[in-house]
């Protein structure tokens, strides 16, 4: 039997003022699947982001979770319904410690499976250890951890990313692989944009290629890792092969 999407995304056009970013965007994800949205700077990826969080508001087109169409709906009752979000740059509050970002995340909700401190604390044994530090005190990683780990306190059935391996070390990024797998295996839904595409294939199971506001390119990772022409022609560079010039 087919599953039922967690999230549709259908046709969305969404705009800042007069420019026309999303240009009817259509993908989809399965309840426990996770997603990589990949592309160029500037195609659009972190407006999607916003337009499935309400930051923007899609002037066309509609946008279903678990469902129910939640186009018009402001950020925190998509919040209310299940959506959290690790957004670029980190966004946590560096004068609170771990724990004290951790509580002003946290939200019972009725999942199979439930993110509290001690979860987290598990599946992120660094911040445990860091639990009483001032969050600006953390390393570029340790930060991210924490994005993640209070994005997941709020128990979502749906985590998005924005750009999560933006600024770390590689041996941070072949950390969060492991994270990632972890979440999987938790079955975490999760939708992630991203430019490091060795991570993108690494983690995710579906990808989606944006350009120029909407979706060019759709396959399993595993498809798009055997495909370097489609790589080298959407996102500039392969997994085998240098980036192009410019």
């Amino acid at each position: 039997m087919a599953q039922t999407p967690i999230l549709t995304v259908n046709r969305i056009h969404t705009y800042y003022g007069q420019s026309h970013i999303l240009q009817g965007v259509d993908l989809s994800l399965n309840e426990r699947g996770m997603v990589a949205v990949l592309g160029r700077n500037g195609v659009g990826k972190t407006t999607l982001i916003r337009s499935l969080i309400g930051f923007n508001i899609p002037r066309e087109g509609r946008i279903l979770f678990k469902g129910s169409d939640i186009t018009q709906l402001d950020p925190a009752r998509r919040v209310e319904a299940g959506l959290a979000l690790v957004p670029q740059g980190r966004r946590i509050f560096g004068s609170l410690t771990v724990e004290e970002n951790l509580l002003s995340s946290a939200r019972k909700r009725a999942k199979k499976t439930v993110w509290d401190q001690n979860g987290v604390f598990t599946l992120f044994p660094q911040l445990r250890d860091r639990r009483k530090v001032r969050a600006s005190h953390l390393s570029g990683g340790e930060q991210q951890m924490l994005a993640i780990a209070r994005a997941l306190v709020s128990n979502p059935d749906l985590l998005l990313l924005d750009e999560p391996t933006e600024g770390l070390s590689p041996s941070m990024v072949r950390e969060l692989i492991k994270i990632f797998s972890e979440l999987e295996r938790e079955g975490q839904s999760l939708l992630l944009v991203e430019q490091n595409l060795k991570f993108a294939l690494d983690v995710a199971e579906h990808v989606f290629i944006l350009s120029r506001g909407t979706v060019v390119y759709e396959s399993t990772a595993l498809d798009l890792s055997q495909r370097p022409d489609v790589q080298l022609e959407h996102l500039g560079v392969s997994t085998g092969a240098k980036e192009l010039p410019r």
